[in-house]
């Protein structure tokens, strides 16, 4: 997220949730920081199949989030990364750059 500008990463926060965290961090370009109380779940939001997911394994940072959801979250990552080579277009060709399983 970003706060004035500024990015801070909070780790377990789901994209589209709304939290309250602490700042563990702070570095020149970007905070790290944890969350203290969800105040708004994301409205993606789904029991994650894992238990272990939010609790500091990284393999499984989205399963919070239904399928869908992490595959336009993942895309969107993605497509950042790639909009300065592409004129801020999503794909060269306008696809999406996260499939999901069977669509490839």
């Amino acid at each position: 997220s970003r706060v004035d500008g500024f990015v801070v990463f909070v780790e377990a926060a789901l994209p589209g949730s709304v939290v309250r965290g602490r700042v563990t961090e702070v570095k020149p370009d970007f905070a790290s920081a944890r969350v203290l109380e969800v105040i708004t779940p994301s409205p993606d939001a789904v029991t994650a199949p894992c238990p272990l997911a939010g609790n500091g394994c990284g393999g499984c940072k989205l399963q919070g989030l239904d399928y869908a959801a992490q595959l336009r979250h993942k895309d969107e990552q993605v497509a950042k990364i790639f909009r300065p080579l592409t004129n801020g277009k999503h794909s060269p060709d306008g696809s999406r750059f996260i499939l999901g399983g069977g669509e490839a």
